[in-house]
């Protein structure tokens, strides 16, 4: 019985391995050899299989020959699906090719050709140009466009428009396959093609596919501003072109910013600066003639976006000097403005913002005075402090301590009667501490040294006062608060912290603070306190308190590939293990449904961007391209993928070979990471404080997604024996070519990876080295020197050991003499325990490999291996002992001592001393039960690892 399309996805589903289905393939076709269904599932089981896609390549082909012709459209897309994908494994360097090819074009025109009505051959051009937008070919897609158009589609504005689109997205792929553009005339034929068809429907005879509304106008300028053609455009936005004039009369401000938008990603800082400076002479002159500032106000309101491409441009086209004075002649005008106008009512929050950027722009000599004018006409609000953060960072610092001494004798004058306060004054006196306190921290505290730490404990145990006081306040105040006094116990803890004095009991308190006020229903939603807190007590190594933390931060759909980040940074080397009982999770699962969510988001795009030609959103096309590309190559999910498998690999388990992201997706890595969802306390110039106060190591970037795959992804697959796809290695090689090679003094910077990291890192290298010299495939640089690649590292992990065993002499020193140490369970500890153990196994592994190369010929000039291999495993044994003694000596001091330890150092300092106040001792012996018992929970796990 001959297949069809039904027969064939049921036979995929139950023959999903190649072995099997293979026999059933060769059955099939040995009775029905031209079944061209099972021809197409024979093509797609050879790229199930490594090495086979010549194989696939010659079975599609004869497949598009085929006469009659395939005129099933789903065969049809399952064939040049199929085609591309072999190709892109045969040529991995071309990830996103322009066309399947003239063999396929041509398969889907005979197909059309056999078909007996219009209806049906536009159905097949509509399905072809779906399956090739979903590919990313866009030449393919250019040519499903042309050959609709014959066939007379009802929808011509969306066919006409997705010309425009596939030509213009046609020439750009092709210049990034490496096409010059001065050798392949298809180039700029395309550029052309859709400059005019954009150009006729602009110019309006044609009333069907005119240029009529918002969504029109939007996709007209991403053309223009791709094409370098935005002065053409801001000749046109200045015309009197019919078109043009009934557009503007409509949406005018919208489309102002979106040629704001255009010329600022094309760099057309002549042209912005035009534009803009028109719209601002426009609206002074207006305000002027109708002796009113509503138009300034609606400028520096709803187009906030003209006045930033104003500053842009004249700073990137002018000298500083010519720049501040071409600024200070606008702040010059509107001031003039300002004065003449503004008593029609009270002064206007936004074009105060803009006097204030634009004097910090021109440094005018009267910027402190309008800093306190804002500051004196918002009454200090916590909006005040967002709202000129940036621009006191940029003050001297003379002018910014006579600001600050100009709000806090502000303050000073607002602080209600002790003795019968009044609750609008207090609430409005405590707006203005707490304003007044985060700049403090901006500008004083977040630059000290650590010879002036009496000054932060003092900000500290301010903050905590302050806290107390607003206890019965509004909860977005007290949630500033809050957040102040974290930051100030972490900068304590961190900044100014000595090799000779330990404050890592300010850490804790900063904890412990947080986790009770916390507990207040009040904050149940509060997702930026949440967030601090799952980072925190993450540091602390207390997976489960972070886990419920993290619940509450409500991380869903975009979130997940956004914010996930605060939990699953380097998970697997924190809490590889599922974690039982009340308060339990599992970091596979989370990492999982990071993956699938980001999955399913890129598949929601695809509902609405692949649905047909006549149903085609040409005018979101651009945006929803660009997001689907974000979410394909995402850099959360590329995270998530390399700590599932290193979490398989720690349990014992063998990777799930599913994940892997396809090869185009490691040549462009996106990074969708959003740090700003951390409040911002710090120096507006150097945004990296507050994320520095929260997190021990580096945010994951590309660069440690290369490391790992180079480095640690490479050498597990080749010593664990795992399989090691085309697919793999064609996305080794793209980002080999994007990291223009392994450099290794580059890839262990700093910047990219964490103390831990770097260290181990060493001994990765030089493993990597040997398991390449002894492997018959080798996937990186092969040591030249076996023996003394080996006697090296052996020297190194000889260091790691001393250093473990003197540890655990101090850990039994501290208990016999009977000191209140905290125990060895923090972050930055528990994943050097992890990252090294994660080392071993694969170590172990490695000797056993070697142990069996000592044997054979290729080894003839090493005769020491031998000895050498049972030296380095009994190092490894050593080493994994010494963990465990170290583990469980720490579980004995949490159990002994662990909740009276941590209340003990709850209680240090000034600032414990206030703490105490704020902590009620039952509620602190509750916290401390909990952390002990989650720090418990967490070391235990590190007890689960198995070394062979």
């Amino acid at each position: 019985m001959a297949f069809n399309w039904d027969r064939l996805v049921k036979a995929q589903r139950d023959f999903p391995k190649p072995k099997f289905a293979l026999d059933q393939i060769n059955r099939h076709l040995k009775k029905r050899p031209g079944d061209v269904f099972v021809l197409a599932w024979k093509a797609k089981v050879f790229l199930q299989m490594e090495g086979h896609e010549e194989q696939a390549i010659a079975v599609l082909e004869t497949l598009y020959q085929r006469r009659p012709p395939i005129t099933d459209s789903h065969l049809l897309a399952t064939i040049y699906g199929d085609t591309l994908e072999a190709n892109r494994r045969l040529n991995p360097r071309i990830p996103y090719p322009p066309s399947v090819g003239k063999v396929g074009l041509d398969a889907w025109q005979n197909a059309a050709k056999a078909l007996p009505n219009q209806k049906q051959r536009l159905d097949l051009w509509s399905e072809f140009f779906t399956i090739a937008m979903n590919l990313g070919c866009w030449e393919d897609v250019r040519w499903a466009l042309l050959f609709a158009k014959k066939e007379s589609p009802k929808n011509t504005k969306n066919v006409y428009y997705a010309s425009i689109l596939a030509n213009q997205l046609s020439a750009e792929q092709k210049i990034q396959a490496g096409h010059a553009p001065e050798d392949d005339r298809s180039i700029e034929l395309q550029h052309n093609i859709a400059y005019k068809q954009l150009k006729d429907a602009f110019d309006g005879k044609v009333v069907t596919i005119r240029v009529s509304n918002m969504g029109d106008f939007r996709f007209m300028v991403s053309i223009y501003q791709r094409q370098k053609k935005c002065a053409e455009l801001e000749a046109l936005w200045n015309s009197e072109h019919p078109v043009m004039a009934q557009l503007r009369s409509k949406y005018e401000s919208d489309m102002r910013v979106h040629l704001v938008r255009a010329m600022k990603d094309c760099r057309d800082w002549t042209t912005l600066r035009k534009l803009c400076s028109a719209e601002i002479n426009r609206v002074i002159e207006q305000a002027v003639t109708q002796e009113s500032l509503e138009s300034l106000k609606r400028l520096c309101a709803t187009e906030w976006v003209v006045w930033t491409g104003f500053l842009d441009a004249v700073h990137e086209l002018c000298e500083l000097s010519e720049a501040e004075e071409q600024i200070r002649e606008i702040g010059t005008r509107l001031t003039s403005l300002i004065v003449r106008y503004n008593n029609q009512g009270p002064a206007d929050r936004s074009i105060a913002l803009t006097m204030l950027s634009i004097a910090a722009h021109s440094k005018a000599p009267n910027l402190v005075s309008l800093l306190k004018d804002y500051w004196e006409n918002t009454q200090g609000s916590l909006a005040a402090f967002r709202d000129l953060q940036r621009v006191v960072a940029q003050l001297e610092i003379g002018e910014q301590k006579d600001f600050h001494a100009s709000i806090r004798s502000a303050a000073a004058s607002l602080k209600p009667d002790a003795e019968d306060p009044r609750e609008e004054e207090a609430k409005r006196w405590l707006h203005t501490e707490a304003s007044i306190l985060a700049f403090e921290f901006s500008m004083i505290i977040s630059t000290l040294k650590t010879s002036e730490r009496g000054a932060v404990e003092a900000f500290v145990t301010n903050s905590l006062s302050l806290y107390q006081v607003s206890a019965s306040m509004d909860d977005k105040l007290r949630g500033f608060i809050i957040q102040l006094v974290v930051w100030g116990f972490l900068y304590l803890e961190k900044a100014l912290a000595t090799e000779q004095q330990d404050l890592t009991h300010l850490q804790w308190q900063a904890a412990l603070f947080l986790r009770h006020v916390l507990a207040d229903k009040a904050f149940k939603d509060a997702r930026d306190l949440h967030l601090i807190a799952t980072r925190l007590h993450l540091e602390c190594g207390l997976g489960t308190i972070a886990f419920e933390h993290y619940q509450h931060c409500k991380v869903k759909e975009m979130l997940q590939d956004t914010l996930s980040w605060a939990f699953l940074t380097r998970i697997s080397q924190t809490h590889p293990f599922d974690i039982g009982g009340p308060g339990g999770f599992s970091t596979d699962e989370e990492l999982s449904k990071v993956i699938n969510t980001i999955g399913r988001m890129e598949a929601k795009i695809d509902d609405h961007l692949y649905n047909g030609m006549q149903n085609f959103f040409y005018d979101a096309a651009f945006e929803m391209l660009e997001l689907k590309q974000k979410l394909r190559s995402s850099l959360t999910k590329h995270m998530c993928i390399i700590e599932s498998r290193r979490i398989a690999r720690l349990q014992g388990k063998t990777p799930n070979p599913d994940l892997e992201v396809q090869v185009k997706d490691y040549s462009h890595i996106s990074d969708n990471q959003d740090f700003d969802a951390i409040p911002n306390f710090g120096c507006a110039r150097s945004r990296g404080l507050d994320l520095y106060l929260l997190t021990s190591e580096p945010p994951v970037t590309d660069s440690w997604i290369h490391h790992q795959n180079f480095r640690i992804e490479t050498t597990c697959r080749t010593v664990y024996e795992e399989p090691l796809s085309k697919r793999y290695r064609n996305g080794l090689t793209l980002m080999g070519e994007k990291c223009q090679a392994m450099d290794l003094d580059k890839y262990d910077n700093k910047l990219y990876l964490s103390k831990n990291e770097s260290v181990v890192s060493k001994f990765w290298v030089s493993a990597s080295q040997i398991a390449n010299c002894i492997s018959g495939d080798p996937l990186g640089p092969q040591s030249k020197d076996v023996i003394l690649t080996l006697t090296t590292l052996l020297g190194d992990l000889k260091v790691i050991l001393d250093a473990f065993r003197d540890k655990i002499s101090h850990h039994e020193h501290s208990m016999n003499a009977g000191e209140p140490n905290w125990p060895f369970c923090s972050e930055v500890a528990v994943s050097w325990l992890y990252g090294v153990l994660e080392f071993l196994r694969m170590f172990q592994r490695l000797n056993a490999k070697l142990n069996g190369y000592a044997k054979t010929k290729a080894a003839k000039n090493t005769p020491n291996l031998s000895s050498l291999v049972k030296d380095s495993t009994s190092m490894a044994k050593e080493i994994y002992t010494a963990i465990r003694s170290l583990v469980n000596l720490d579980l004995v001091r949490l159990e002994t001592v662990g909740v009276d330890s941590l209340c003990d150092r709850a209680a240090l300092g000034a600032t414990g001393q206030i703490l105490m106040d704020i902590i009620p001792e039952e509620d602190l012996v509750h916290h401390a039960t909990e952390y002990v018992e989650s720090a418990r929970a967490t070391l235990k796990c590190v007890l689960q690892v198995k070394l062979d």
